[in-house]
């Protein structure tokens, strides 16, 4: 069934989770009239139609998930709105068009989810004022450009893939994230030479960099890796020289 418009009408709630149904339909855009909500998950569901303008102006919202649905459409660029948002999951749709620009004014986000849909044109060199992004999945969609050396400004990141679009240019510097645990850009038309830095970075566990038009050597440095890391997806590149010995101690190398 469909979620009922009427839903809009309860001015007290605060929390809705209708996660992992079988629900159909529009997402009523009745639901922007709760303005105390702090978690909307409708996640999990057979949803269509465009996200409702009406969302965005849900200014206390901080957990919006949507995810695995078949909604299409463009994001407004009212997403801007949301500057309490800490996780903002609306991957594995059919979304469209381009990022806004307005994507920069998400200044609490953690988890920014936009993977798995059919977005186009080029990442917003704004990503980079999401000094709290922890998560940024722009994965699997159609995205082209170069990506902004602005992300190299982020100090917070975890986990980075953006695998599966037309993207161009160099890699991205992330030596500013101690933190960070997935570097995945394959599957992209990347050129230039694999960042020195990533090397000594201390809590990777996957580096994901096949399929792209990476040039130079591997350096000496691989064995500064850390213990943690488990996966190195280098395959389809234009890489040149011996193979380092150290990378035999590795568990999957692809």
């Amino acid at each position: 069934g469909s979620i009922p418009a009427d839903i809009g009408t309860l001015p007290n709630l605060t929390w809705i989770s209708l996660r992992n149904n079988q629900l159909t339909g529009a997402i009523p855009t009745s639901l922007g009239s709760l303005n105390g909500i702090t978690d909307l998950n409708l996640e999990i569901n057979q949803l269509s139609g465009p996200i409702p303008i009406e969302l965005y102006g849900l200014t206390s919202i901080r957990n919006l998930g949507l995810y695995d649905n078949q909604l299409t459409g463009a994001i407004d660029p009212a997403i801007g709105n949301l500057t309490q948002v800490e996780n903002l999951t609306l991957n594995n749709n059919q979304l469209t068009g381009p990022i806004p620009a307005t994507i920069a004014n998400l200044a609490s986000v953690l988890d920014l989810s936009l993977g798995n849909n059919q977005l186009t044109g080029p990442i917003p060199a704004g990503i980079g004022n999401l000094s709290t992004v922890q998560h940024l999945m722009l994965d699997n969609n159609d995205l082209s450009g170069q990506i902004p050396s602005t992300i190299e400004n982020l100090t917070n990141l975890e986990q980075v893939r953006m695998w599966g679009n037309s993207l161009t240019g160099a890699l991205p510097d992330l030596s500013a994230s101690p933190n960070l645990r997935v570097y995945d850009f394959g599957g992209n038309q990347l050129t230039g030479e694999i960042p020195a830095s990533i090397w000594n970075m201390p809590a990777l566990e996957e580096i994901s960099l096949w399929d792209n038009q990476l040039t130079g050597s591997l350096p000496g440095a691989i064995q500064n890796l850390s213990t943690s890391l488990q996966n190195i997806g280098i395959s389809g590149n234009q890489l040149s020289g011996a193979i380092p010995p150290e990378i035999t101690s590795l568990t999957n190398v692809f």
